[in-house]
């Protein structure tokens, strides 16, 4: 039996995906990889103005400090010109810094008399669902060649009421691979489903593994990546890749899902 699929791990900030293929009773690995959908608006907020030991701290800025025109402005600080719409003149300075307790501490206290502020940091909640689609579309478009090459794709099924935006995502998802997979006739796309989460550790067959988590989620999450480890344990490369990932669970989770659709009896 051959088959080659796509298993989708879905989410916002981390979107999960893995191309597997099953060639008879051995599988390989195609493609692995993470999509973030906030990544490049998060790469543009402002880094921490504060500096430390000669070097700009340079952490994500988490708050900052409006200067009216006027206020004298201690250097070494780098500063964001804000201008005026109409006029293009010169309106505020504005000064970042981060949530760490030094940089607050050493900013606040050249400015007291400068109002601070809580700079919006962009995540699910203040990004209009319009905005995530669009640029997930992008990056859906730019990983056509890898992503559409499949015979069937399976997607993670979100709960409807618990989290209306990951179900939203869902279905950019699928409709996705709808128009340009299953319906263009150009890709071998003949299935897309739907996955319940709650199946995906059912198959595995290795060693004990042992979870003191008492949390169900977490513990799903944790076997997850140790059933992972298992499964590529011979595959050197994957393997170095998997264990040096800061998103394991999320990799895990798209790769087991793939695996138990593939072998599943």
């Amino acid at each position: 039996m051959n088959k080659k699929i796509i298993s989708i791990d879905v989410g916002i900030k981390n979107l999960a995906y893995c191309v597997l293929e099953r060639k008879d009773n051995d599988f390989i690995i195609k493609n692995w990889d993470i999509i973030n959908i906030l990544d490049e608006k998060i790469s543009k907020v402002p880094k921490c103005s504060n500096i430390i030991k000669d070097k700009q701290c340079g952490k994500q800025a988490s708050n900052y400090l409006v200067l009216k025109t006027g206020s004298s402005i201690p250097l070494p600080f780098p500063l964001v010109i804000v201008k005026d719409n109409v006029k293009d003149n010169v309106k505020d300075k504005q000064i970042y810094f981060c949530n760490k307790i030094t940089c607050n501490k050493n900013i606040t206290k050249i400015y007291p008399n400068d109002k601070q502020k809580t700079l919006k940091i962009p995540n699910a909640k203040n990004t209009s669902i319009l905005e995530l689609a669009s640029i997930l579309l992008t990056k859906l478009n730019s990983i056509q060649s890898i992503i559409l090459d499949v015979d069937e794709v399976i997607i993670e099924n979100q709960p409807a009421l618990k989290n209306p935006t990951m179900k939203s995502i869902q279905m950019i998802v699928f409709t996705y691979f709808v128009e340009h997979g299953y319906n263009s006739g150009s890709f071998p796309i003949k299935n897309i489903h739907l996955f319940s989460a709650k199946n995906k550790l059912k198959l595995y067959d290795g060693p004990v593994v042992e979870c003191t988590k008492k949390n169900p989620y977490d513990k799903r999450k944790y076997l997850s990546v140790e059933y992972t480890k298992y499964y590529i344990k011979d595959n050197v490369e994957k393997s170095l890749f998997f264990n040096s990932h800061s998103k394991k669970d999320d990799l895990a989770d798209s790769f087991i899902q793939g695996y138990y659709y593939l072998f599943k009896k």
